[in-house]
Order: structure tokens, then sequence, then C-alpha cells
């Protein structure tokens, strides 16, 4: 079975469909990486934006969202709320243990299913 259409032509056709997208720029060019006993090619995202990334927040608004995600969802874990806000469980624990200390929520129930 010959699969090959001819050694090579691929990497013309990567670099040339890379070079004709609109937001192509010369660093964002693939990278070909070859050894005797493999190939590996690095394709840049061309979608992604530095510039447009999201700022941070406040810590109030932090504190808003994560009482928010709570008050809707009483039984929702850290790791969950951890994903859903992009930060890490040890973070989602220092906040509520803040928004605790603040008196603005308060955890009632068993260890194991209790609601803030």
């Amino acid at each position: 079975m010959d699969l090959m259409e001819r050694r090579g032509s691929g990497l013309r056709k990567i670099l040339e469909s890379y070079e004709h997208e609109h937001k192509y720029k010369k660093e964002l060019k693939p990278e070909f990486i070859s050894t005797q006993s493999s190939f590996v090619v690095i394709l840049k995202n061309l979608n992604y934006d530095l510039g447009n990334e999201p700022q941070k927040n406040s810590k109030q608004d932090k504190f808003e969202k994560l009482k928010e995600i709570i008050v809707y969802e009483p039984h929702v874990t850290m790791a969950k709320i951890s994903k859903m806000l992009g930060v890490s469980e040890a973070t989602i624990k220092r906040d509520i243990s803040q928004l605790r200390k603040m008196g603005e929520i308060e955890y009632v129930g068993s260890s194991r299913m209790g609601i803030s």
C-alpha cells in the first residue's frame, strides 16, 4: 500500500497554509524537529491573542462570584468551584476562610455535608 504522496511534501504544505492565515506572524512559524527515531511538528495557535486576556478582577468581585456559586449550588465541591473560577483549590479554601472571618458566609451542618 503506497500511502505517501511524496517524501517531504507535507512540510511545505503546512508552512504555506500557516503563512496564508491572516493572523500569521513569523514568530508563530511551525517548528520541525527530527531525530533518527522520531519527527515532531510544533504548530502554534494562531487564534491565541495575548492582548485580549481577561484582566484580573478585584478581590471583592472574586468574593461575590464565590458567594453566588455557593448560594445557587450549596453542595458544590471546592474542586468544582476551582474549575469554575480558574483558580486552585487552595485559593478557594483561603477565600472561603476569609469570607467566614468577615461574617459573609457561615458553615452549617456536619463536616461532610455542611452548607456555607
